[in-house]
């Protein structure tokens, strides 16, 4: 028969009811219940309260509890579950403790592969190395017919790929998710396939491409973190394209599934984008402050929050913001990527012409074209504007 919880909890000591509705236990409870049950009976209860978590969400408390009792496959399962759900936002605090333990209890499973691969390319999005890690997890998971598994394990090697710009490694990414098993139809392989493709298309120069490819994934049916970092990549193409109306509704949709801090910026960097700042003035301008999620989205926030600051005639903020950038706790990780230091070079350009050194400004921009000449990455025909579309407003604003 049904239990009436509440009912049972008005009779039990150092029970409390959260403001959700659910029921807490003392941590004194914890101790009486190990003493009372057996390890058969103790076992079920923490599963099914990792169980429960999980259902909720709650995937830092699911783990936390797996850890303090050396539940590895628990941990384990949980850890596949928070990279499957976040993707490109990985929480790298929590999910790095977890990679430590995995990696020697149990290094050769999929799960230990494709976590260790996922926290090494949230703190240095250049490693090549991870490649490796992330398919071995992806074959891992093919042999146990874990598609779920393969098509996280592939979503994470494809963010490694576009960060780094290889656009060999997209390709053949693209035609590993499009030949996992039961990929038809499959909402979250079928989102996979499509974000590959619309990757590939834009390190190409098709962005028309790349949002036809991004337009046909089905988004909502896919777990938040997957969808997420699809959404992310919607917006950066519908900006390329001058679609800045279409790309504020998009960022809109992107806060209803990311805690991300930083996120909080983008609808109002799309209007800004589409010739009204109103937004941005009125969050008071874009702070350089927020915490990045992995090495390359803080350098890649860092960028663009510095030609916004530039254009709302914040001067000596962008100075202090490049400042910032060369300091050994923040600068571009390492030289070598053709796109990010075009994005290095050009805002320490608009920094030196917001202080009148127009030659230093050309030298700055001729360095990332000397190194990397003849680069694909740096000749995309992208086009900002165009028929019918607005270019973000510019201005003149010396720094003193």
């Amino acid at each position: 028969a049904p239990v009436d919880l509440a009912a049972l909890a008005a009779k039990v000591p150092m029970i409390t009811v959260t403001q959700d509705g659910r029921f807490r236990a003392h941590a004194l409870w914890r101790d009486a219940a190990a003493r009372a049950l057996d390890r058969e009976q103790s076992t079920e209860l923490r599963g099914r309260a990792i169980a429960q978590l999980v259902a909720q969400r709650d995937l830092a408390r699911a783990g936390a509890i797996a850890l303090v009792h050396n539940d590895i496959d628990a941990l384990a399962a949980v850890a596949l579950e928070l990279v499957h759900s976040s993707v490109s936002v990985l929480p790298v605090d929590i999910v790095g403790r977890w990679s430590e333990v995995l990696q020697r209890a149990c290094p050769e499973t999929a799960e230990a592969q494709l976590v260790a691969g996922a926290v090494a390319q949230a703190r240095n999005f250049l490693d090549p190395t991870v490649d490796d890690t992330l398919d071995a997890a992806a074959d891992g998971f093919r042999r146990r017919g874990h598609s779920p598994g393969e098509v996280t394990a592939v979503a994470v090697a494809t963010v490694a790929a576009h960060s780094r710009g290889d656009g060999l490694r997209l390709v053949a990414l693209a035609d590993r998710a499009a030949a996992i098993p039961d990929a038809e139809g499959h909402p979250v392989i079928d989102l996979a396939v499509h974000a590959v493709a619309g990757v590939v298309a834009e390190m190409q120069g098709d962005v028309a491409g790349a949002l036809a490819h991004l337009k046909a994934a089905r988004v909502e049916e896919a777990p938040a973190g997957i969808g997420t970092a699809v959404n992310r990549f919607l917006l950066h193409c519908l900006l390329l394209s001058g679609e800045a109306e279409e790309a504020a509704e998009v960022a809109r949709r992107l806060l209803r599934t990311t805690d991300n801090a930083t996120s909080r910026y983008m609808p109002a960097y799309a209007r800004w984008m589409a010739g009204d700042p109103s937004e941005l003035l009125a969050l008071g301008g874009p702070t350089i402050d927020e915490p990045g999620i992995s090495s390359r989205d803080e350098f890649v926030r860092r960028t663009i929050v510095g030609f916004v600051l530039a254009c709302l005639g914040r001067g000596d903020d962008v100075a202090a913001l490049v400042a910032r950038g060369r300091d050994g706790d923040h600068q571009h990780p390492e030289p070598g990527n053709p796109r990010d230091d075009a994005l290095s070079a050009v805002l320490d350009a608009v920094d030196r012409l917001l202080d009148h050194d127009e030659a230093g400004g050309v030298a700055a921009l001729a360095s990332v074209v000397d190194v990397h000449a003849g680069d694909p990455t740096l000749g995309r025909p992208h086009r900002p504007a165009g028929p019918g579309r607005t270019a973000p407003p510019g201005c003149r604003c010396p720094r003193r």
